[in-house]
């Protein structure tokens, strides 16, 4: 497609009349750099042979590349101010985005961090460059209120030590002098004893990546994701033993009660979320109740394709710091298996329990499988296939609630009542 300069005088009145910053001149550049590539490759000409139907049709083949519906709003927003510049400059008549709605995005609460898991957050153990690097960028984070941008462009030369004070370059390229807790102060000093090992000589920026060249967005992203689950892996697990709470509560009560006045649970749980639903089985059966926990893709994939009082495991892989008391402190790749061999030695920490008002003596959980002909037990993994092609690994799991003189309660399916390879969409 002939773009004939456009984007890049589209930028650049991005830049220098609109005085946005350099960030979201970038986005604003991927996104129709998306655009066209798509239209080059309908055979559209120009710009101004885009119509309504080739920008319908954008949007879909975003959403079938699995795409979420806010990026998908993103792009269409970029284009939609992209055409209203050219219409200005009257390199085009109409704009073929005026009539096209975005796909809804969900709602979602925002998470809630309290002052005590801050605290926790900030508190990084260790020592070295690299440490110090990142516990001076959290304090910083936290103390002066700073948007990652501002955190990332930051120099040597714009904080002051003495006077506490940092000085930041904001949207619009306005300046602001920002105070710097004593907190941050103290971190800010004890990385600038260590900079010098990561920083490349004549390097200006405050804060460097491993290169020793300055840090960027997604790098601050990553490290603040990697200190909140070398903190936080014991908030996952309470969520798993929470939802093997919320199962047996359930699976009690139906069994004191009519089986149909009491929902059958279908449970899915993934580090990071647990979400749960159940499907009503009277007159409504499309009533449904989401228990705990954020709604991902991979979430909403599994629970659309579990059965009826199963229980799925997604294929996790994630670095997280494994603080088993006496072993020595290491990071490891910790997979769904491992993670849940992590949660069930704890599991017993649930005994004498009241649910439903019966004591419950033990809650145990596994993952089903087949016993092979060596005598090995191999953990079954099923393939989820979902309405867009896409396929995605989930584990099959049982939970056995011990009670005090009763029938002990088998939550999940078995093993051998499953299709494999399983793909429920086809069923």
């Amino acid at each position: 497609m002939d773009d004939a300069g456009w984007t890049d005088r589209f930028i650049r009145h991005l830049e220098y009349e609109r005085r946005l910053s350099p960030l979201t001149c970038k986005n604003y550049r991927r996104d129709l750099g998306a655009l066209a590539d798509w239209l080059e490759r309908a055979g559209v000409a120009d710009w101004r042979s885009v119509d309504t139907e080739h920008i319908r049709a954008f949007s879909a083949a975003c959403f079938r590349k699995g795409l979420s519906a806010r990026s998908i709003q993103r792009r269409l927003s970029a284009a939609r101010t992209f055409f209203r510049y050219l219409i200005r400059e009257k390199a085009v008549k109409t704009n073929p985005i005026t009539s096209v709605s975005a796909p809804r995005s969900k709602k979602r609460l925002p998470g809630n961090l309290d002052a005590d898991r801050m605290a926790r957050l900030l508190d990084i153990p260790g020592d070295g460059a690299v440490v110090d690097r990142d516990r001076a960028m959290l304090e910083l984070l936290y103390s002066s209120g700073l948007r990652l941008a501002e955190l990332v462009d930051l120099n040597v030369g714009d904080v002051d030590m003495a006077d506490a004070t940092v000085r930041v370059t904001g949207k619009g390229n306005k300046d602001r002098i920002v105070p710097v807790g004593r907190h941050a102060l103290r971190a800010l000093r004890r990385w600038a004893a260590t900079r010098g090992d990561l920083a490349e000589p004549g390097e200006t920026a405050l804060f460097v990546s491993n290169r020793g060249s300055r840090i960027s967005p997604r790098s601050v992203q990553a490290r603040v994701k990697h200190w909140a689950k070398h903190q936080g892996i014991d908030a996952n697990v309470n969520l798993y033993h929470f939802m093997h709470l919320v199962l047996a509560d359930n699976a009690i009560a139906r069994s004191k009660a009519n089986a149909r006045s009491v929902p059958r649970l279908r449970a899915c749980f993934h580090v990071g979320s647990c979400y749960e639903f159940h499907q009503a089985e009277g007159l409504n059966p499309t009533i449904h109740d989401f228990i705990v926990g954020d709604v991902t893709i991979e979430l909403a994939r599994m629970i659309e394709a579990a059965m009826p009082g199963q229980i799925l495991v997604g294929d996790f892989m994630a670095d997280l710091s494994d603080q088993i008391a006496g072993e020595a402190e290491s990071q490891v790749n910790l997979d769904a298996v491992r993670f849940l061999q992590r949660a069930k030695r704890s599991l017993g920490k649930l005994s004498g329990l009241e649910l439903s008002g019966e004591r419950v003596t033990a809650i145990k959980c596994y993952l089903t499988g087949e016993k092979l002909d060596s005598g090995e037990f191999n953990i079954r993994q099923l393939n989820i296939r979902d309405k867009h092609g896409l396929t995605r690994t989930a584990y099959n799991a049982k939970i056995n609630i011990y009670r005090d003189n009763a029938q002990p309660i088998l939550l999940g399916i078995e093993d051998r009542k499953l299709h494999v390879p399983y793909r429920p969409d086809t069923d």
